[in-house]
């Protein structure tokens, strides 16, 4: 089976950030968040992956390549235009199998896919929503189904007071080839505005609740929670470090001062340096960052080469590369800030 990838958005709600690199390369745990797709991906065997581009697609092209790193067979296809969801994925028919599986390259999960995909098949389901329940609604678009597990009816982002159902789109559908005939070639086109809402009509669409941890990673607020998520254990996803302590987790060689102030959990990329008294929890450090005396990091999300000055407090913030932040400065978020920014 094949895999599509959806990786061209624009990413606005996390500038400035994406100003300077897509969505699906921003880390969470030190990890592109499209490599945390991947490795799910790989999980239920599928490994032929055609990854739909357009915002930056070279860096997305550099970072996966031939495949061989990651031990998968890509295919890359960069639209000359946004296409949207569906679109993008009509766009590459011809590379299709009889039922193939799309996933959004800027969410993070742990759900077994095989037991979606066998639901899929043995239903003989034209299209199935992969669902997570949510406490709020209002960002998603939302299901309510039938007893036989069929969408009855698709809302996208809805008023919270007026939907029965807490099961949202996660951004992740099992299709067999022909419901792409519901979809012009080189028109824009939503699978959850203009497709969804034909099944439903029709009949055809179904949902499936898999056990397991989901979040859509496009806000600050999202990105940050899902690390928290991921660092505290409770999810499957692996944690890319070795652990030198209880929650504390280093990549390669680095020096720390003050290991018992630490704290954690926490990962601390290679070739970084942590000067005494730093406190870190809930956080991913990048490759060759340093934080200076005192400073202290919580929830946060700091990437390769930044500098956090003397007695600082970054509290909820995700900062680009090479970002400098001055001694004593209290930075609160959710919050995020681009490449070579000085704070």
């Amino acid at each position: 089976m094949k895999a599509v990838i959806l990786a061209g958005g624009f990413s606005t709600r996390l500038r400035p950030v994406t100003n300077y690199i897509p969505k699906p390369l921003v880390p969470v745990v030190n990890k592109p968040i499209i490599e945390h797709v991947v490795e799910r991906l790989k999980e239920t065997n599928i490994r032929e992956i055609i990854f739909t581009l357009y915002y930056r697609a070279q860096e997305i092209i550099d970072y996966f390549g031939d495949g061989s790193r990651h031990g998968i067979n890509p295919e890359y296809r960069v639209e000359e235009k946004p296409l949207g969801t569906a679109g993008s994925v009509k766009n590459v028919e011809e590379l299709l199998d009889d039922v193939f599986l799309v996933v959004s390259g800027d969410v993070l999960f742990d759900f077994d896919l095989n037991s979606a995909l066998k639901n899929h098949v043995g239903n003989d389901n034209a299209a199935t929503v992969i669902l997570n329940q949510v406490e709020n609604v209002q960002h998603f678009g939302v299901a309510e189904l039938d007893h036989d597990n069929r969408i009855v009816g698709f809302v996208e982002k809805p008023n919270p007071a007026r939907v029965k159902s807490r099961l949202v789109n996660t951004g992740i559908y099992i299709l067999n080839k022909s419901v792409l005939n519901l979809v012009e070639r080189n028109t824009k086109t939503d699978f959850s505005l203009d497709v969804f809402p034909k099944l439903v009509e029709k009949g055809q669409l179904y949902g499936f609740v898999p056990n397991g941890f989901w979040y859509d990673v496009g806000t600050f607020q999202g990105l940050i929670k899902a690390q928290r998520e991921v660092l505290s254990g409770r999810t499957r996803i692996k944690i890319p470090g070795k652990r030198l302590e209880e929650g504390v987790y280093i990549q390669g060689e680095v020096e720390i001062e003050d290991l018992e102030r630490l704290s954690g959990p926490t990962l601390i990329g290679e070739g970084s340096k942590l000067r005494a008294g730093v406190v870190a929890k809930y956080s991913s450090i990048g490759r060759r960052a340093k934080l200076e005396e005192r400073s202290s990091l919580v929830e946060s999300v700091l990437m390769d080469d930044c500098l956090v000055g003397v007695e600082s407090v970054l509290a909820g913030v995700v900062l680009g590369r090479r970002c400098v932040v001055s001694p004593h400065k209290s930075l609160l978020g959710p919050v995020g800030f681009g490449d070579d920014s000085h704070i």
